[in-house]
């Protein structure tokens, strides 16, 4: 069950339609029958939800949760999950760098599926409901991945290991170009010392 369906599934949950407000594209998204309050930072389906909803409407200025009062989320706060959606669909997009076919090789096929694996559940999974915790895993992915690098002797496996690498440090340069991460980089309490 997500954010925007109670148990009933009565129409117009979770409904939403832009509506142009002078220079304003607003995103307004009905969360009348809602059984939560609608907040994309302290709910991870409402901030996937809202992510593919921005994926769909790129015009979007503002974002406006409808309940019994309104919950806004002004230009600075939509750009930044905009930004957000825009490297996800740009990941989406580039799927075929992504796929099984290409991160398997002659390196241990259990370790490449379980490298597919955890980038899968990375960008398809976590980035749109977490960010930042995306962002902390994939930094955490390459520093254990680099150590594994240095520390491979076979060839085939260090080339491997290489494209994965290049894979991880990819989608990290997406993330940290995105002002969300920049402004948290700018803190010092980041999980996972960002």
């Amino acid at each position: 069950m997500t954010l925007f369906e109670n148990k009933n599934k009565k129409a117009g949950i979770g409904s939403y339609e832009v509506i142009r407000e002078g220079k304003d594209n607003i995103l307004n998204i009905n969360c009348e029958n809602c059984q939560l309050i609608p907040s994309i930072e302290d709910n991870a389906a409402c901030m996937s939800e809202t992510i593919d909803k921005l994926i769909s409407n790129k015009d979007v200025t503002k974002i406006v949760f409808a309940q019994k009062r309104d919950y806004e989320y002004d230009f600075e706060e939509t750009l930044l999950l905009k930004e957000i959606a825009l490297v996800y669909n740009k990941l989406v997009k580039e799927k075929s760098i992504f796929s099984y076919e290409h991160l398997v090789n002659d390196y241990s096929s259990r370790e490449s599926a379980r490298n597919y694996a955890q980038l899968k559940e990375i960008i398809f999974n976590v980035l749109k409901k977490d960010p930042v915790g995306a962002y902390v895993m994939i930094k955490r992915l390459r520093r254990k991945k680099e150590i594994e690098y240095e520390k491979e002797i076979n060839k085939k496996n260090k080339e491997a290991l290489d494209k994965y690498l290049s894979l991880v440090k990819h989608i990290m340069n997406l993330l940290e170009n995105t002002n969300l991460i920049k402004k948290i980089k700018g803190q010092e309490d980041i999980p996972g010392g960002v």
